[in-house]
């Protein structure tokens, strides 16, 4: 018996391979056929029914085809409410980044202000106290 990872003389470690293209080909998928057909509302209130409801179709009786199509409306509105849901949070997300935006101009502003008042105030005491000393020039 052979301990894991050691090899027999006889057998002979296999370099890697390299790979240097990691392109895909350039092949064209066709785009669904079913991309423009009018989604009808039962599927719209299939989509969007629980799931202990699915018992009350009855799929065997469409051909293959038409369950084909329904499985990719399905998708596209699968894809339409999650666009819907991610836009939503996009709104959200640019109104909070608005929002901390505006704060911090305000905050800026207001220690900018700040600044402004106690170098004002300085200046104020400074020529105060110049004023009220008592200082008598000889000449």
């Amino acid at each position: 018996m052979q301990a894991v990872g050691i090899l027999h003389p006889s057998q002979s470690r296999q370099p890697a391979p390299h790979h240097t293209d990691f392109h895909q080909p350039h092949v064209l998928v066709p785009a669904s056929p079913y991309l423009q057909e009018t989604i009808p509302k039962w599927l719209h209130v299939y989509s969007r029914a629980p799931h202990g409801s699915d018992h009350k179709l009855k799929w065997d009786l469409f051909r293959l085809p038409q369950l084909d199509c329904f499985q990719a409306m399905l998708k596209r509105l699968y894809k339409q409410e999650l666009e819907g849901i991610v836009m939503s949070y996009e709104v959200y997300r640019q109104s909070l980044f608005h929002e901390m935006e505006r704060r911090r101009r305000l905050h800026h502003l207001q220690l900018h202000q700040a600044v402004e008042e106690d170098e004002s105030k300085d200046n104020d005491r400074q020529e105060t106290t110049a004023l009220t000393q008592n200082v008598e020039t000889i000449v």
